[in-house]
């Protein structure tokens, strides 16, 4: 959990306060403190009571305003990242988290569009090398059984009907494996 003054609820108060004591400081030296003993010790007990109730009351407002939007963040935490569609728009009546949540939704699907696309991408270009390699693999069996042709053919001219039959036999089964 993040720290208070780290809180955009913490920096609206804090500017809220500030901004409150200083209007009431203000009036209370433009209207004048009653400078007459007793009085002046009450004014002042009262300027700090309506600070202090300001402040109080700013925070729970604020929390109450901003509960929303935490609850957006808590939602977005807890989305699995493999299956970014479980993130759900509960139609909050607050416009902007309603708009935030559709925005991240339309995200989500975004991203995960974009990583099928991917996918397929990555399988497109797998597949193709595998082609490749077997293309590349068939024409390097093909050319070394052509060269045993080309020596058997030349072996079979000057060989006896025993070999030569042999080597008929060989020739055949090279062309069968091409």
């Amino acid at each position: 959990m993040r720290k208070r003054y780290d809180s955009l609820i913490g920096q609206v108060v804090a500017a809220n306060v500030v901004l409150v004591t200083l209007t009431l400081l203000a009036a209370a030296l433009v209207g004048g403190l009653n400078k007459q003993g007793g009085d002046e010790t009450w004014q002042l007990l009262v300027l700090v009571l309506v600070i202090v109730l300001t402040f109080v009351v700013n925070l729970w407002m604020l929390q109450r305003r901003f509960r929303p939007l935490e609850n957006l963040i808590e939602r977005v935490e807890l989305i699995d990242p493999s299956q970014p569609s479980t993130f759900e728009i509960t139609g909050d009546p607050v416009e902007e988290i309603n708009r935030l949540a559709h925005s991240f939704r339309r995200l989500l699907e975004r991203m995960d569009e974009e990583r099928l696309r991917s996918g397929k991408a990555v399988l497109r270009a797998q597949e193709e090398e595998r082609r490749r390699v077997a293309r590349d693999l068939h024409d390097e069996v093909n050319q070394a059984l052509t060269a045993i042709l080309l020596r058997l053919e030349a072996l079979g001219h000057d060989l006896a009907e025993e070999q030569a039959a042999e080597v008929r036999e060989l020739k055949r089964l090279a062309t069968q494996a091409m």
